[in-house]
């Protein structure tokens, strides 16, 4: 029988996509996050695939997603997942692997690796397009004197603030 070919699909209509092989979008001694959105993979119009490797103690800072929920999935090691709602609500979970969890759209969260062993995260948003605002961010951004007047702290504490764009904080 004669050998069947396989077909080569052109990169905006293929279902394979070599995640792990990419660039990371985001890289430091902490860790590294990998995304997969429309942008990157074309054929995924409606979901963002996220793997995140978070160095022992290493954080993935205090941030939300404004326009997707996201079902976060350990596969290796140990996390703490912490929940900030706009309504004042904190939650924190410890998850192992097989472990998962569900961030609403636009709560703010961070996981860190409370384990001795580096840990992989699984996350999958429910937008082709990915956005992560970070609350350094937003912190360096806000007005000195709204900062002052809610935390109930002098203006001067706030002075010198640099706006550093840090997605993973390493541990010390």
């Amino acid at each position: 029988p004669k050998a069947k070919t396989l077909q080569v699909l052109d990169q905006k209509r293929t279902h394979r996509f070599r995640l792990m092989a990419q660039n990371p979008r985001v890289a430091s001694s902490g860790g590294s996050i990998h995304v997969a959105s429309a942008r990157e993979y074309p054929l995924s119009t409606s979901f963002t695939a996220v793997i995140t490797k978070l160095k022992p103690g290493s954080v993935h800072a205090p941030h939300w997603h404004p326009n997707a929920n996201e079902w976060h999935y350990v596969a290796k090691g140990r996390t703490r997942v912490t929940l900030f709602a706009s309504d004042k609500r904190l939650a924190t979970a410890e998850l192992a692997v097989g472990d998962c969890a569900y961030i609403p759209r636009g709560c703010g969260h961070s996981a860190q690796n409370i384990g001795a062993e580096d840990c992989e995260i699984v996350g999958v948003l429910d937008s082709g397009t990915y956005s992560e605002a970070l609350l350094s961010d937003w912190i360096a951004k806000v007005p000195r004197h709204l900062l002052a007047n809610n935390l109930g702290l002098p203006e001067k504490t706030f002075a010198n603030l640099v706006q550093r764009r840090s997605s993973i904080i390493a541990a010390v």
